[in-house]
């Protein structure tokens, strides 16, 4: 995350000799960052089915190819990559051996502060407008991992809102 003060206008170091309009429409400016990036969660697939043999429910299938090679269109990995095992027996695929995708999201603001005397000698009222996820990106939940379930392979859900803009009104006293 990041704060930074513009440096214009009365009392800054650049512009601070401008005339009074431009000093007064230049000065007591800030803009805000935040800037999030992390690598894909790791998960497991699943039989998701419940073997009586083995007496659980969420065996491991195997894996029968790369589930990396020939992904098809609207799919996170290739569904075709695993079979679940022989009845009683566990699957070939380790815990958490898939990523889902990067996330990455910038929230940005900016924002001027006006003197207000009425209010007392730190008297403000600020001014700001945020946008959140500024860029629009969509990040997507896990994938289903259950190849028992008919949606397997399948982003089916955002984890990310679309882009916000909000404006604010802030009095300080």
């Amino acid at each position: 995350s990041s704060t930074w003060a513009l440096p214009f206008g009365r009392n800054r170091s650049l512009l601070k000799d401008a005339s009074p309009v431009v000093s007064a429409l230049l000065s007591d400016w800030q803009i805000n960052g935040i800037l999030t990036y992390q690598s894909g969660q790791p998960f497991t697939v699943t039989v998701g089915a419940f073997d009586a043999g083995a007496g659980i429910s969420n065996r491991r299938p195997n894996q029968v190819s790369d589930p990396h090679e020939n992904v098809p269109a609207g799919f996170a990995f290739n569904p075709a990559a695993f079979v679940a095992p022989p009845a009683g027996q566990f699957g070939s695929v380790g815990r958490n051996t898939l990523r889902a995708d990067n996330y990455f999201n910038t929230d940005f603001a900016v924002l001027r502060n006006f003197r207000f005397s009425p209010l007392g000698e730190a008297g403000a009222i600020e001014f700001r407008a945020e946008l959140f996820n500024l860029f629009n990106n969509s990040s997507f939940t896990l994938p289903v991992s259950s190849l028992s379930n008919a949606a397997f392979g399948r982003y089916v859900g955002n984890s990310t809102a679309p882009r916000v803009i909000q404006f604010v009104a802030k009095v300080k006293f």
